[in-house]
């Protein structure tokens, strides 16, 4: 019995590996075998909360909230199209994967009749500073990112932001099947913040602006390709597996959403006897749970 168990296990675990790792032969997504820095490059569509007044007294700079809760009732132009208590979210589409050193393509949207899309959001605004002008800066907390690996091309933002049928749903964008799911990483956006996961500078009321954070890889069928913990923020101690920042653009009223932006996250593909090791690492982890399912039987 117990020997049918090891059987079982181990050639679950070599699934696992199959797909996890090496990933799988119905998901045929590849960089033509290139390891090395890459940039992805982004193109979104934002909606973000806006309508922050300046500190009181009127010409005072300042912060002008310092929690979630003061900041939710600062802006009083809530991100459209949301209903988790956000104030940033948007989908996007990737429309390039890159050498982050030569600038050589390694895979464009269209490959293989392949298509990466998603969503991003649960970005909630902790801190905003009005730095004069028209001009303020925002520190977030949380964050996401689902990206999905389809061969539809049905990609398209013209529902706007009201499009949105669910927190990670969006028609055209968050279909296919999850290729990489990412969450933005404390301590890498603000030196001397490590709290915040993400920041961005804009202006009132047109949004134009930048954003700036990190993200980690924590699931997909092609985290192992991505999951390098390669990149360092601004304050040490800290690693994250892509670095990420866009620049914002005002969107028209009649597209549905109040931003635009464009954008690329840079990271590393390991080298093949890395993704090696992943497996045997895994292995090691079943053969431990093994012998101690045996020494208690």
């Amino acid at each position: 019995m117990f020997k049918h168990n090891v059987k079982k296990t181990l050639a679950m675990l070599g699934l696992a590996i199959s797909v996890g790792v090496m990933a799988s032969p119905a998901m045929a997504f590849s960089l033509g075998g290139y390891t090395g820095p890459v940039k992805l490059l982004f193109s979104n569509f934002d909606a973000g909360t806006s309508g922050y007044p300046v500190t009181p007294p009127a010409g005072t700079l300042g912060n002008v909230c310092s929690t979630i809760a003061a900041c939710d009732l600062a802006g009083t132009n809530p991100a459209p199209g949301t209903s988790w208590g956000e104030d940033t979210w948007g989908i996007f589409q990737i429309s390039a994967i890159e050498n982050a050193v030569s600038g050589a393509t390694l895979w464009t949207t269209g490959t293989g009749g392949e298509r990466l899309t998603g969503i991003f959001g649960g970005l909630q605004d902790q801190q905003v500073t009005w730095n004069g002008g028209s001009s303020f800066t925002t520190g977030s907390l949380g964050g996401w990112m689902k990206v999905f690996l389809d061969t539809n091309n049905d990609y398209n933002g013209a529902p706007g932001a009201a499009g949105r049928t669910g927190q990670y749903l969006y028609p055209g964008a968050t279909e296919g099947s999850l290729f990489l799911d990412l969450v933005f990483g404390a301590g890498g956006a603000l030196l001397g913040d490590l709290t915040s996961t993400y920041t961005s500078s804009f202006l009132q009321p047109s949004l134009n602006g930048a954003g700036n954070g990190f993200l980690n890889v924590v699931g997909g069928t092609y985290a192992a390709m991505f999951d390098t913990n390669s990149m360092t923020g601004l304050n040490p101690g800290f690693t994250y597996d892509l670095s990420f920042d866009v620049t914002l653009f005002a969107a028209g009223a009649s597209t549905g959403w109040n931003v635009t932006s464009a954008g690329q996250a840079q990271g590393r593909v390991p080298e093949p006897a890395s993704l090696a090791l992943m497996g045997i690492g895994l292995l090691g982890l079943g053969a431990a749970s093994l012998h101690r399912k045996k020494k208690v039987i």
